[in-house]
């Protein structure tokens, strides 16, 4: 994930974060029972849930 993208984060809410979680999480769910294996496709979709609980953790801080 772009250095760009991971600094837009902070402009979302925690809803929308959580959102984005849930739908890169579906991602990689679909991509494994739909039988394909991309390993770069998915390590993208776990960069990006790395990315929000990053986020979602700094802002409990």
């Amino acid at each position: 994930m772009s250095e760009w993208i991971k600094s837009q984060l902070s402009s979302f809410t925690e809803d929308q974060l959580k959102i984005i979680a849930d739908d890169a999480e579906s991602r990689i769910s679909s991509h494994a029972v739909g039988g394909f294996h991309q390993p770069e496709y998915v390590q993208k979709q776990q960069s990006i849930i790395d990315a929000v609980q990053t986020e979602l953790g700094r802002r409990k801080i």
